[in-house]
């Protein structure tokens, strides 16, 4: 496990130092083969299931981003196949569910990083059909969802839609945001693995306030890092494109209602039992809210 552990990270040294195409995609295989060996757990079936088609998925699209390098075609769409956004989201909700939360912190956060990486600089018309394609599968596919790891996989599939676009607008504060995102990511999966919690309803029973913030941070409401984040791309995108900064607004609005309908769903299902619950702080709960008020006074005054 230790030797696994060694390459995953030396992947992602040998992918960013690297200035040559074929040291990039042997650094991506390096990585997938070394993650599936991190996470493969024998005495679970749904983690091996989910091993092989993470494994089928990551070599067929590795064996397309081979033939775009040396046909010098444009490699995002082929990198956000390898990440599960845009069209090619087919496959992540149902590797997310197959996993323990455990390994999903590493699927779902470190496990983006070297595509998105790679994604920077590409063509700004391919970028922003990813994004937004990426928005409306994310806000779609999180209706009516009452299973929660596939709720944080429509919900990831969004948010990597609003990192993208970020590129587009913003330049180089999408590695800020994603390292907020990411942090805030780990906290609620750590928490949600700790808590063994699979159902949306089963939050509410746990932690009324870590839910309750979680509902705001998603939405991007104020003083979270969502909220300056989505102002300041709407701001730029509005300038680029009215109808494609009403389109991502569209979107943002939809992903809102989602999660109001979904707060306001649990609150009814539990009835009176709502009433005798107390917002109680925990360790994991002052750490999210610090990051995302941190991110929100980042993007305000840088």
């Amino acid at each position: 496990m230790i030797v696994w552990g060694v390459l995953y990270v030396l992947s992602f040294l040998l992918v960013m130092v690297m200035n040559d195409w074929l040291m990039v995609w042997l650094g991506l295989e390096i990585n997938m083969l070394s993650f599936i060996l991190v996470i493969y757990d024998v005495e679970e079936y749904l983690s091996l299931e989910s091993c092989y088609k993470y494994f089928f998925i990551q070599s067929m699209s590795s064996g397309l981003l081979l033939i775009s390098i040396f046909m010098g075609l444009g490699v995002s769409l082929v990198l956000s196949m390898k990440v599960g956004i845009s069209v090619f989201y087919f496959w992540y909700p149902g590797v997310v569910k197959g996993l323990k939360w455990s390994s999903n912190i590493f699927l779902m956060i470190f496990q983006k990083m070297i595509p998105m990486f790679l994604m920077t600089g590409d063509k700004m018309k391919i970028l922003l059909m990813i994004s937004l394609t990426s928005m409306m599968v994310g806000w779609l596919g999180s209706f009516n969802q009452t299973d929660l790891k596939f709720l944080m996989a429509y919900s990831s599939i969004n948010q990597l839609g609003w990192v993208v676009l970020m590129m587009v607008t913003q330049g180089e504060k999408w590695v800020v945001y994603l390292g907020f995102y990411s942090m805030i990511m780990m906290v609620l999966l750590k928490w949600m693995g700790d808590s063994n919690l699979l159902m949306v309803s089963d939050m509410m029973m746990k932690s009324k306030s870590m839910v309750f913030y979680m509902v705001l941070g998603m939405m991007g409401f104020p003083p979270f890092v969502g909220f300056m984040m989505k102002i300041l791309v709407l701001k730029e995108l509005m300038i680029l494109s009215i109808l494609l900064g009403s389109i991502a607004l569209l979107f943002s609005l939809g992903m809102m209602y989602v999660y109001i309908r979904l707060f306001f769903m649990i609150m009814i299902s539990m009835g009176d039992s709502m009433i005798y619950m107390k917002f109680k702080s925990n360790y994991n709960f002052l750490i999210m809210e610090l990051v995302m008020i941190m991110g929100f006074l980042f993007f305000a005054f840088f």
